[in-house]
């Protein structure tokens, strides 16, 4: 698909991800990193972006992302960036996380060329209606939004440039954003754009359930994992792998 763009939301940039993503053709390459003093000096083919938080919090692109302690966070600058600083360029951006594994350099043209046109490609597009209203994730959408509200996972997801245009028009009424995992699927859906459901993200979970997951111990620490992770299949996306030293070995054993 031609103009688009894959831009990865980070703390600090990480070497793996870096050798990762700079392998990868046909797509501009973006990195969003979070700390204004890492070290961005890299030969990659990757844009490192850094964005001030007083400036992004001013222009209204904050509160996107209440499950992380800071604000503005990555979230509300990818926003900025690609509404504000840089809009109308690409035709569609992949947006991940750092703890979202990629099995191969494939997967983004494949969901392109599978999925097509679409404004918004998630994991789902749940309506408010089928689920508990009085939830942590509906409640953060009280008084942001009028009925209906719709969610989705989206530490993956595909937004177009319509739609990150109609986010930042968002930001400029209400000089404030609101949790991204309502607030993305709410407004592709009132703005009449088009949203597609990817089945190649059934991996991508807040945590594994019961009789899926395992323990993996990694720096002083427990992370869950689920258990087919290590029988990934082409194209599928998961997530969370937050031992990124495993992404490297799990794309080696591909």
């Amino acid at each position: 698909m031609n103009n688009s763009a894959i831009c990865l939301l980070c703390v600090k940039p990480n070497k793996i991800h870096i050798d990762c993503i700079n392998t990868i053709s046909n797509y501009k390459l973006f990195m969003i990193c979070d700390d204004n003093n890492c070290n961005i000096e890299y030969n990659t083919n990757i844009e490192f972006i850094k964005i001030d938080d007083n400036e992004c919090f001013e222009k209204g692109f904050k509160n996107s992302n209440c499950c992380v302690n800071k604000n503005p966070s990555a979230w509300d600058k990818v926003f900025y960036y690609f509404a504000k600083i840089n809009p109308i360029k690409y035709n569609y951006v992949w947006i991940l996380e750092d703890d979202v594994f990629v099995p191969n350099n494939d997967v983004f043209c494949n969901l392109d060329n599978k999925y097509g046109d679409a404004d918004l490609l998630s994991k789902s597009h749940h309506n408010y209606i089928v689920y508990n209203i009085d939830s942590f994730l509906w409640k953060s959408a009280t008084d942001k939004y009028e009925l209906p509200w719709f969610s989705s996972m989206v530490c993956c997801c595909r937004i177009s440039n319509q739609l990150f245009e109609e986010i930042g028009k968002y930001a400029d009424e209400k000089g404030e954003l609101f949790f991204i995992e309502i607030m993305i699927n709410t407004i592709a859906d009132h703005k009449k754009l088009v949203v597609k459901e990817v089945e190649e993200f059934e991996n991508i979970v807040a945590k594994p359930v019961q009789g899926n997951r395992y323990r993996h111990f990694s720096q002083g620490r427990m992370i869950w994992m689920t258990k087919n992770i290590l029988n990934f299949r082409d194209n599928y996306i998961y997530h969370p792998v937050k031992n990124i030293e495993l992404h490297e070995e799990y794309r080696i054993k591909k």
